[in-house]
Order: C-alpha cells, then structure tokens, then sequence
C-alpha cells in the first residue's frame, strides 16, 4: 500500500496550459491537483514532478503509506523533505508520519549552471510588498537577489470562484510591481482546495507553485510571516522549515524573518505606491480589499497608529473607537499579536480598549482541556522522540 502521484500530460485549454497530477491515496481514491498557467509563460515552466511531489507531501504524511512519484523528481528534493517530514513528524506526531519517497525516475532537472534570477511570491499583503521592496532598493545589501519576476496565485487567499476579484487584484498588483520594474505572473491552482489544513500547508503550496517556473529560475522566495524571535506555533511558512522544499537547481529562499511587522510598514511607507495599496484581510466578502474590523486589520491598523504613519487608501477608516466596537471575534494568533503590542507602554493608542477586547475573547477561547488529553499529547511527544528511530 503506497501513496502515488502520476504526472500528466500538459494541455493547452483556452490559451492556458494545464498542468496535472492525480493523487491516489492507499484505499485507491484518486484526487486531480492542477494548475492553470498563461501560455505565455510556458517557455519558464519545468517538466519535472517536483512540484507535484511538493504539494502533495502532506497528504503523504498523513496517508502514512510510502509515495512513488510517476515522474522525474531531484534526489536532492527527495533528500530534503524527507527532513521536511521529521520537522513536522516532530510537532505533530498524532497527525502525521514520516514516509519514504522514491521516483520513477530520480534525477537533477533544468539544469542551468549560470541562472541567477528569483521570482517571488507576491499577493500585495504587507509581507509580500516588503520583500519586493527591501531586494528591489537593495536595502538589504548583500541579500539582495536578482528579481525577475513575482508570481500571484488564484486560489489561496481569493477564491478560484471569485474570478473579477482576482482580476482586480491583480491589476492593482501588477501595476505596483510596475513601479519597481518586476512584472507579475498569474497561475490559478485548486490545492488549497486538496489540503485544507492551510495554517500548515500553505507553504507547500507555495513552494509547489514557484517551482513551476525553475526552468527560467534559480530561487523561489516566500516572504515570511514572522519574526525570528516571535514565530508563530506550526506555521505552514517558517524559517526552520521552508528551505527543505528545495532541490539542487532550484532553492525556496524564506525571506524577510528578522524584520517584524512594524518595521515592515515604517519602512515600506518609502515605496509609496505599495504602502497605499497593502491589502491583508482575509475576512472581508470582497476579498480583494481589506475589511478594516478583522483581527488582521485590527493588527495593522494598532501598528500604523502607533508608529504615526498615514492610514494607507486600501483600508475605509483610520483606527477608531468605531473600529473597536465592530470587531466580534478575533482568533488566538490575532490576540497573540495584539498581547504584544500591550506590552509596548502606556502610549499605545486605544490601549484600555484593547486590552478589553482582549480580555474578552481571551474568556471566549478559554480552554478547556481534561487531564486525559494533557496525558493523551504528553504520550504522542514521547513517541516522536523514542517510538521510531530516525532515517
């Protein structure tokens, strides 16, 4: 009994090329993971499994049967997420398993000696915008990477049914990027739909995506999330695990973790036209504008106030006692932020309301462990660290 991905042939659909595989589980269920790319861009795309495998890698950890790729996948590639797994295995050892990987063929792809050009992740959020920022002005001085390119995708945070909001989306974006000089990729992909567990897999899919276009690049960069000394529990994209999504002739490069949001926005306030046009809600119906009263906004907005910068045109409304009053829940890693943010001083804005909200639905996601679930993690821990043996 084994996990297997076969390749499929591409085809050209309406002037998009699709790319394919089916997922088959142990039990025989088989599950169709794609991705839609312009025909422009089809001299950058590899013929290799690599991205299938990488997107899939987490449906094999939780399968926990061996997978066989039907196609050509980098030794190198295998050898990396199968360290992949243990980070994972590590943290979640009751949901998933590490699992070997072979391949029909297991050999080096697109090789080019001499390309040294980075595509980007790029949604217009504030991670994103700084990272483009930070390599395009090259503040980051010896960091800095070739740019050549930034990838939107459809199907993460807008809806694959949600095609005008996309379509506006990605207007603005292309036209930001247009300022730095970096133009902008689209590619439409249904896995977020395949493995929805997107606080861990996320990574994945962004990794499987970027390294669709390794024959014309030799990075894929994924903006990060956190802060180096902050790092959100089990987050899909971090610096300890992303890097092992790589192969020999194409890396996935984590960028950005010693920065943290609030030097992120006083910084990117430079580039003007991405400052005014950030967008990081996922709340809003409208999912291509910031809502203004979710626990992400509500984060950004505390930021911007606190650092004396001008609300940028994407969010309705500056921060207000209005704000307060329309936000209902927020979720544990929003008041984890907002936590810290209180801890900054008495000069904080809104701070009695704050910590008033907080201590609201700190009541609300109070939790209510039993002394047989502590016992029941307790014992999954120990068998991750005794019960298998490494590789």
């Amino acid at each position: 009994m084994r996990t297997n991905i076969y390749q499929l042939e591409p085809k050209l659909i309406d002037g998009q090329i699709e790319l394919a595989a089916e997922i088959e589980t142990p039990t025989g269920v088989r599950n169709r993971l794609w991705y839609k790319v312009p025909e422009e861009l089809a001299q950058n795309l590899t013929g290799s499994a690599e991205p299938f495998l990488i997107a899939a890698i987490f449906a094999a950890m939780t399968n926990k049967a061996n997978v066989h790729v039907h196609g050509t996948v980098s030794p190198f590639l295998i050898r990396n997420l199968m360290e992949y797994q243990a980070y994972w295995y590590a943290n979640l050892p009751a949901k998933y398993n590490r699992v070997e990987i072979t391949a029909e063929i297991e050999a080096e792809t697109d090789v080019f000696p001499d390309l040294d050009r980075s595509i980007c992740a790029y949604s217009g959020g504030l991670d994103s915008s700084f990272t483009i920022y930070r390599h395009a002005s090259g503040i980051c001085g010896r960091l800095k990477r070739n740019l050549g390119a930034a990838l939107f995708v459809h199907g993460f945070d807008i809806p694959l049914e949600d095609e005008e909001a996309f379509q506006r989306a990605f207007r603005t974006n292309q036209d930001t990027l247009k300022s730095v000089g970096v133009p902008l990729y689209s590619i439409k992909s249904n896995h977020r739909l395949l493995f929805p567990d997107w606080n861990e897999t996320h990574a994945a899919g962004i990794a499987s995506c970027l390294t669709l276009f390794k024959r014309s690049f030799s990075e894929g960069i994924v903006p990060g999330t956190y802060c180096y000394n902050d790092l959100a529990p089990l987050w899909g994209s971090n610096p300890t695990s992303d890097h092992l999504m790589s192969s020999r002739n194409f890396s996935i490069f984590h960028d950005g973790a010693i920065w943290n949001r609030g030097s992120k926005l006083y910084h990117l306030r430079e580039w003007q036209t991405a400052y005014e046009r950030i967008r990081v809600c996922y709340s809003n119906p409208k999912k291509d504008q910031n809502c203004g009263h979710c626990g992400k906004c509500l984060v950004t907005l505390m930021l911007i106030s606190m650092l004396q910068l001008p609300t940028p045109c994407s969010f309705p409304r500056a921060l207000s006692q209005e704000v307060f009053e329309d936000i209902e829940e927020l979720d544990e890693v929003h008041i984890r932020a907002l936590e810290e943010l209180l801890k900054i001083g008495n000069r904080l804005p809104f701070r009695a309301q704050l910590a008033e909200l907080i201590a609201t639905n700190r009541q609300r996601l109070k939790p209510k462990k039993t002394i047989h679930h502590e016992l029941k993690q307790t014992s999954e821990r120990i068998k991750a660290l005794f019960g298998k043996p490494p590789y």
